[in-house]
């Protein structure tokens, strides 16, 4: 049975290798080709949130489209979940980050 001064040893390990592969995790979101284009469609996907919201809002329009808005903005909403998941395990302070007035 391992002693509790190898637990502790073997959980520092666990503990350097994990901060090791979330750092190396933010390089890549911060510089990669696939995180620019990530980031574009973000931005894109922001826009078309933004005008769905107008559209429901001010215009008078169909039931279907009021299904299809809908349905959007249920698929835009689990993007945006992925995206605030996807950057909060990357950050290098998770206090800071959840707390962060960019990530509203």
């Amino acid at each position: 049975m391992p002693s509790l001064k190898q637990a502790k040893k073997a959980l520092k390990e666990v503990h350097r290798v994990s901060e090791k592969t979330r750092t190396d995790f933010r390089i890549w979101l911060d510089t990669s080709t696939w995180s620019y284009v990530y980031d574009g469609f973000s931005g894109v996907i922001s826009l078309m949130s933004v005008a769905m919201y107008v559209v429901q809002t001010y215009l008078d329009t169909s039931n279907v489209v009021y299904r299809v808005l809908d349905a959007a903005d249920i698929y835009f909403a689990f993007i945006f979940a992925f995206d605030y998941i996807l950057y909060f395990y990357a950050a290098e302070s998770r206090l800071k980050y959840f707390f962060g007035p960019m990530q509203l």
